[in-house]
């Protein structure tokens, strides 16, 4: 093919210039564009002048891929997607995989930190480069090697990349990494489409491959996402229980990333299976697409493994907490009322706690306590007072005692309105036998014995609890009108105000005494526990 004489007249050439000295002229000066200080020609004016003359044919993907990837100028950009779209495919492909091999060794030894003002960051290198691949894949024909030894190296090279950028990429580099492997699946979905398979067996290899780089990609970038897709669930499900707060967050662009990486599932065929165990696409589609008329019992039986695994390893956390509760608030709402299998109870009443309780975000916190409190009030009977007496005594997060007590008093509350459904455990005086020794006195027993400042008192978790706890009590003499639980027996308030309430309001008349000479500040942590004391004793005043 002869060059026009245009390219070769803008590149100082003989009019009998060979394809290779046309070539050769081009590179050079696109690399004077992009390494001297003040080029006669910029990287623009070059891809203006390609594109006007018809050069586009001179471009080496072999010389100018290494060399203009890792630019930061938009226009390096542009030269580089008319040799994606125009160059030979297999050299394309040939530059891309030998520039992610670079890649990954420098992603290894180096931060993905600010380049310089020329130079772009590895994370935008490896957008560019699957950008390149994604152009050339679906142009290349098959020779000697099958559809599957030609794209596997490059998988696992891109796999081991996604690894390491995932560790240092803000939320804005992720997702655009997301979109871009979505778009690079869709490509090779076209291109499969369109060659000649040995096979379905080589097909169904190279979709198993495409699909596991979707599946690693996720779970990459899941924090990422962001998409804060189990806070909205709350708010839509749970609106009483729930102040709206999602909007406050730009969740749409975490959204639309997974949103793309789903059609890619689907364009691959691999819509969500019914199997067991489950993999990510499984726990993603239902998160974001969830079937109508599924049943919970059988989804939660297949999706357990992957939502467990993603909640101990701190993995897609929106994704599992987001099925949960739809999962849950669809069992409570059953009609047939079912009972919550024990396996299912024990499994996620162990996991669960060790996130509500130390997780930095108070959102979380908050959608795991609701997880739990979902689980327990479909729970067996036996299994939620067994569960319940375990996180208020046992619980290694002194958070999760304290909020334990709110679950108590929701049970409590549960079985008291709606005697029908049996909940016998909670209404004898089993109640008070198995709980009374744990919420009506503190712990440990004589923490007020000893001269405890305010200070101290305040700032551990036993004065929330014991706040908790007093208004449990309160509650539940004033609810407990048959006496079920034995709450109002006199013996039992004696108890109670032997080992809770005398010692409590002796500490709060010593802090007040301490606090009295020009600190009275001080005592205003202490005015909600006297407030709870003031309101029991005038309900023991109304009952006994």
């Amino acid at each position: 093919m002869a060059p026009n004489s245009a390219i070769l007249k803008y590149l100082d050439l003989p009019s009998d210039a060979e394809d290779e000295d046309t070539s050769t002229a081009l590179t050079a000066l696109l690399t004077s564009a992009v390494h001297d200080d003040a080029p006669t020609q910029t990287l623009s004016d070059i891809y203006n002048r390609v594109i006007a003359d018809s050069g586009k044919d001179y471009l080496d993907p072999l010389h100018l891929i290494p060399l203009l990837v890792p630019s930061s100028d938009n226009s390096a950009g542009d030269v580089l997607a008319l040799i994606g779209e125009c160059g030979s495919p297999k050299e394309v492909i040939i530059a891309v995989e030998e520039a992610l091999e670079r890649l990954r060794h420098e992603l290894e030894v180096e931060e993905d930190e600010d380049m310089g003002p020329h130079k772009a960051s590895l994370s935008a290198q490896l957008g560019t480069l699957l950008d390149l691949y994604g152009s050339a894949i679906p142009r290349l024909k098959l020779r000697r090697k099958s559809a599957l030894e030609t794209i596997r190296p490059f998988i696992q090279e891109l796999e081991g990349a996604i690894k390491l950028v995932a560790v240092q990429a803000n939320r804005e580099t992720a997702l655009s990494l997301l979109t871009s492997i979505s778009r690079l699946s869709n490509k090779f979905v076209i291109w499969l489409n369109s060659i000649n398979l040995n096979g379905d067996e080589d097909l169904n290899n190279c979709k198993a491959i495409i699909e596991t780089l979707l599946d690693r990609t996720l779970i990459a970038f899941s924090n990422s996402i962001q998409s804060q897709i189990a806070q909205r669930t709350l708010e839509k499900r749970f609106p009483r229980q729930t102040v709206p707060s999602s909007d406050r967050y730009n969740w749409q662009p975490g959204e639309e990333s997974v949103r793309t990486i789903l059609e890619s599932y689907k364009l691959l065929g691999n819509a969500p299976s019914k199997t067991v165990p489950s993999s990510t696409k499984d726990l993603f589609f239902f998160a974001y697409e969830t079937p109508g008329g599924y049943q919970p019992l059988e989804t939660l039986r297949r999706l357990m493994p992957v939502i467990l695994s993603g909640l101990k390893t701190d993995t897609f956390v929106d994704e599992s907490l987001t099925s949960l509760l739809k999962i849950f608030h669809d069992f409570q709402n059953h009609p047939e009322n079912p009972t919550l299998p024990p396996e299912f109870t024990t499994g996620l009443g162990s996991v669960l706690p060790s996130i509500a309780s130390p997780h930095p975000d108070p959102h979380v916190r908050n959608q795991v306590f609701r997880c739990l409190s979902l689980v327990l009030s479909v729970a067996d009977p036996h299994n939620r007072f067994q569960q319940l007496i375990e996180l208020s005594r046992d619980s290694e997060y002194p958070q999760m005692r304290v909020a334990s007590v709110g679950l108590v008093k929701e049970a409590l509350l549960r079985a008291i309105s709606d005697p029908s459904k049996g909940d016998k455990y909670f209404l004898k005086p089993l109640f008070l036998s198995s709980f009374g020794p744990i919420l009506f006195r503190f712990n440990p027993p004589d923490l007020l014995s000893t001269d405890i400042s305010l200070q101290d008192f305040v700032e551990s978790s036993e004065s929330s609890r014991i706040l908790e706890c007093l208004s449990l009590y309160y509650v539940l003499i004033h609810r407990d009108r048959n006496n079920l639980t034995g709450i109002r027996d006199s013996d039992v308030k004696q108890t109670i105000d032997r080992n809770l309430l005398r010692p409590l309001k002796s500490a709060i008349i010593r802090w007040s005494e301490n606090t009295s000479k020009g600190h009275t500040h001080e005592i205003g942590p202490i005015a909600s526990l006297q407030i709870s004391i003031d309101r029991i004793e005038k309900a023991h005043t109304e009952l006994f």
